[in-house]
């Protein structure tokens, strides 16, 4: 690109020859005049950061502006050799707010051609890593270019910035928050640990450390622990007071926490601060006590718990003495983990455990017996085992003591964490329960009087109860001993005449509730050719009632009664 010729300045030249002759003359002799035109780029640079003071952790951002007042354009680079203590920080780089990804201050930032009366600003990040011995970082950037004279020529040079000059605090106090172990489980204890360290040149007083307890952990009481010493009242919640802390010094408190038992939580984050004093000069010269803050690096640890549910189920919801029930548990594993597990049920109160009739899987296993455990052996993830088994309702079973037959199962577990150790917990299942029916019939017989004779009749009371817990049907039989009749009109219950029945069918009674009462009343006649001395008589009461649908029958007998005979006198 030309430069414009009016804005191009002009060196002007003129050679001249002082003489003097052998005739003793002298003068002066003038060249003609050479005109040489100036040509060429003319930089400034100009370097600042955006903060006069830093400290250890810190970022800087510097702001180089290059600017080219001269009558060429020119192909310049950027150099900024930093200073020990600062480290660029990749990809910070902008040229006119443009990024510029993958150069560094240090190699080189490409400012592609200036053109004449142009400029460019170049800003980039650092790092303070450590503290200078003189507490101070200064620098020069230094910019390269290249230009062609019209003539053809190429030209290079170089040029040197101000000095940035920043000075650095040497307070510093260095945090490190360690936990126990990586990963964990319900139930176990962790142990958090903040280290301290005064990486600065000035002592450190009023530290208070915080550290808060994660969610899904509860503080351990009194586990406290401050440079060997026990603080006993101490809540790192609240904050603990630990006093000064020297240059170059150190310190670390500690604490315990229990993993509660989480429900949809993967991880326990925590991080911890430090609030401290420092006193120190400033650059004004003012002598002053400065509160600072510090934060420590964040703790993961991953919990670990196997999924693992346990279900329970009975064959029978309502059942009867004597029935026989299947039990069923279901053993589902939907997590990643396997684990080894062991099936445990200590039979309902008033069942028998029937030998023999443990399956896993559908196979037997013989010997077995769920209340000393089952081992369902190694279940991985995504696996479920079955474990069914068989226990019997005693015929004698009171079902006033016993309404409801429940138990839960229980499983005890073994699992191994990533850390190396073996965890053992336990589950329990829902709870499987059968509800217990069955009558009560009882039937009491009162004769009017235990002497007859021959061809007498015998009024009989009766009163039948159902003291059960389920209703039945109830047919008497039995009511005429041998040697006698019943007279069929006579039957009445709770005063209400029986239309129907004989002795072979029955009397049937129809449907008694629980808690229901009859009265009976019938006479029995003795039959005038009876040669015995005495006749003993009982009722059968037969019942049936139905559970579920299922149909049960039993059988009672009344009391004994007896019928003394006197001989008929002639």
């Amino acid at each position: 690109m030309n430069a414009d010729p009016r804005r191009i300045p002009v060196v002007t030249n003129q050679s001249r020859v002082i003489y003097s002759s052998a005739e003793g003359t002298s003068g002066v002799a003038y060249s003609n005049t050479v005109n040489t035109p100036v040509t060429g780029p003319v930089f400034s640079l100009e370097k600042n950061a955006d903060s006069t003071s830093v400290s250890l952790g810190e970022t800087l951002v510097y702001r180089i502006v290059v600017r080219n007042t001269g009558n060429a354009s020119a192909a310049a680079t950027l150099y900024d050799a930093l200073p020990e203590g600062l480290t660029f920080i990749p990809n910070s780089v902008l040229r006119d707010g443009v990024p510029l990804p993958g150069t560094s201050p240090v190699s080189g930032i490409p400012l592609d051609t200036l053109q004449r009366e142009t400029k460019v600003a170049v800003l980039f990040q650092a790092m303070v890593v450590s503290l200078p011995e003189n507490l101070i970082f200064v620098n020069r950037a230094e910019l390269v270019y290249q230009f062609t004279t019209p003539e053809g020529r190429s030209i290079s040079g170089a040029l040197l910035s101000n000095e940035a000059a920043v000075d650095v605090q040497s307070h510093l106090l260095a945090l490190l928050l360690k936990v126990s172990t990586p990963v964990s489980f319900r139930g176990d204890i962790l142990t958090y640990t903040l280290l301290m360290q005064n990486d600065g040149n000035y002592p450190l007083t009023q530290l208070t450390a915080v550290i808060p307890i994660p969610p899904g952990s509860s503080f351990v009481p009194g586990s406290v622990i401050a440079d060997g010493v026990y603080y006993y009242d101490a809540d790192p919640l609240a904050g603990v007071e630990l006093g000064g802390l020297a240059a170059g010094a150190g310190a670390e408190v500690s604490f315990r926490v229990q993993v509660a038992n989480v429900t949809g939580q993967n991880e326990l984050l925590n991080t911890a601060s430090v609030t401290y004093y420092v006193g120190h000069v400033g650059q004004a010269g003012q002598a002053g006590l400065q509160l600072l803050y510090a934060e420590s690096n964040t703790t993961v640890v991953t919990l670990i718990q196997p999924q693992i549910s346990l279900e329970k189920n009975v064959s029978l919801p309502s059942a009867v003495p004597g029935d026989q029930l299947q039990y069923q548990i279901t053993v589902r594993n939907t997590s990643q983990i396997a684990v080894d597990a062991v099936v445990q049920d200590a039979l309902p109160s008033g069942t028998l455990f029937v030998w023999d009739s443990v399956r896993l899987n559908s196979s037997p296993l013989y010997g077995a017996n769920p209340s000393t455990g089952i081992a369902v052996g190694t279940l991985l993830a995504g696996r479920a085992a079955v474990v069914q088994f068989q226990a019997a309702i005693p015929e004698s079973t009171d079902v006033h003591k016993t309404p409801i037959l429940a138990n839960q199962a229980s499983l005890q577990y073994t699992y191994l964490i990533p850390d190396g150790r073996i965890v053992k917990q336990k589950s329990r299942s829902n709870q499987a329960e059968t509800a217990l029916f069955s009558p009560d019939i009882s039937l009491t017989l009162t004769p009017d009087t235990d002497v007859v004779e021959p061809g007498d009749c015998v009024k009989v009371d009766g009163i039948l109860i159902n003291s059960g817990n389920i209703a039945a049907e109830v047919t008497l039989f039995g009511l005429a001993p041998n040697g006698t009749h019943i007279d069929p009109s006579s039957i009445r219950v709770n005063g209400t005449l029986l239309p129907s029945g004989t002795p072979d069918t029955g009397y049937a009674l129809g449907m008694v509730q629980p808690g229901e009462t009859m009265n009976i009343r019938y006479v029995v006649r003795i039959s005038g050719r009876l040669l015995a001395r005495s006749i003993r008589a009982f009722g059968d009461v037969r019942y049936s009632f139905s559970v579920d649908g299922r149909i049960y029958s039993g059988q009672v007998q009344s009391n004994t009664y007896t019928l003394y005979l006197e001989e008929l006198s002639e």
